[in-house]
């Protein structure tokens, strides 16, 4: 097959015209009319294998992946693809160097890979020289390798709803120059304590997933270069979720009311929690508890969130999504006295969040309609 590539000079940096054979797994670079460069790279993958219209394939940026860590994605408990460095396309030093369906996935990959040019890398060509993936690309950048007749339309266009996940665990889009990324995911590695299989999570489909939670995973958060920048940018989804909260407390609470017209006794309690659901530490209450039950799991935020308010003089909170709470109302509205030594603090919450929103976006579920009778007894 015939692709448009892009080639410069002496260097290999984004391919021009590329003949793919699968029988010799050679690519042949075509640069102008006679000026024709043929190299092979030598995979040990079936050749027969998928090409790159069945693969999709992003580089991503995490600071500490391995190439020996390659796991198997799993999606609904069906494998889908693949997690990977780089390097492991190529290497023996991992489990999976002889298993067919990693070759086979390694195969797609490489081909993806060479056809969308954007390489890293430059180097001087020489007819039918061979050539591993990591001549052209940084061994060490990761790879989301999935089957596209596996997946279907389930993540969306460019498989975006896949991008909370994999924030979690600490992979960024690495797209654009080599050090666009400066923006480094949370202290707190759970990658590292992920055992056999990658399960991959989606967004709640009672949230949505918009445009602007796209752009806050691709390119917002992967280019914010400071915890105050970061800080803000995960409230922003938090405040996002917390307006579903309303409109769908909002909803149920009208509809009560519709409902018991003329009852003055019982129209009261439903006009108190319009009220109470106007207050933002409600709807922060409601968003980590009823709405997704991340509260029990937010201990960590907690500390150090309430350390981060001992250091500016505030008092502790007793509840994870409370301390983050007064956090925000600290830096939004008395940014100029935080004092220096809690930005230590704040670089550990910001950590945290990069953990727990995506948790939130994934948890999200619309609970039972709550009663008159039910919300009289709700407390801040």
């Amino acid at each position: 097959m015939d692709e448009k590539i892009d080639f410069h000079g002496h260097g290999l940096q984004a391919l021009g015209s590329v003949n793919f054979s699968n029988d010799a797994l050679a690519f042949i670079i075509t640069a102008g009319v006679e000026n024709e460069f043929s190299f092979t790279v030598p995979y040990p993958f079936n050749s027969h294998g998928p090409g790159a219209e069945e693969a999709h394939v992003r580089i991503l940026y995490h600071a500490d992946h391995a190439e020996s860590n390659v796991k198997p994605i799993l999606l609904d408990e069906k494998t889908v693809g693949w997690l990977c460095t780089v390097g492991a396309l190529c290497s023996k030093d991992h489990d999976y160097y002889e298993n067919e369906h990693f070759r086979r996935a390694a195969y797609a990959a490489t081909h993806a890979l060479l056809l969308r040019g954007g390489y890293t890398k430059r180097i001087p060509v020489i007819n039918n020289q061979a050539f591993r993936i990591s001549d052209l690309f940084e061994e060490e950048q990761s790879l989301i390798i999935l089957h596209c007749p596996s997946v279907g339309g389930r993540l969306g266009p460019g498989f975006r709803m896949a991008l909370p996940c994999l924030h979690r665990y600490g992979f960024v889009p690495a797209e654009g120059r080599p050090g666009d990324v400066s923006f480094r995911t949370a202290p707190v590695d759970l990658f590292r304590t992920v055992e056999k299989n990658f399960k991959l999570e989606i967004p709640s489909v009672d949230l949505g997933f918009d445009d602007f939670i796209e752009q806050v995973f691709s390119r917002l958060l992967p280019s914010a270069d400071t915890p105050l920048l970061g800080f803000f940018l995960y409230y922003q989804l938090i405040e996002m979720m917390m307006a579903k909260v309303f409109a769908h407390r909002q909803s149920c609470t009208i509809e009560e009311m519709q409902s018991v017209k003329g009852d003055p006794f019982r129209i009261r309690p439903l006009f108190d929690r319009l009220k109470e659901d106007m207050a933002e530490k409600k709807r922060i209450k409601l968003l980590f508890g009823d709405y997704t039950g991340v509260s029990r799991d937010a201990v960590e935020l907690m500390e150090f969130c309430n350390g981060f308010l001992r250091a500016c003089g505030v008092g502790e909170e007793c509840s994870p999504e409370a301390a983050l709470y007064q956090v925000r109302n600290v830096i939004f509205h008395g940014m100029r006295a935080v004092p220096v030594a809690a930005f230590d603090s704040l670089n550990e919450i910001v950590g945290q969040l990069a953990i727990i929103v995506p948790e939130l976006l994934i948890a999200f579920s619309l609970p039972e309609t709550v009663t008159a009778e039910v919300a009289k007894t709700e407390v801040l």
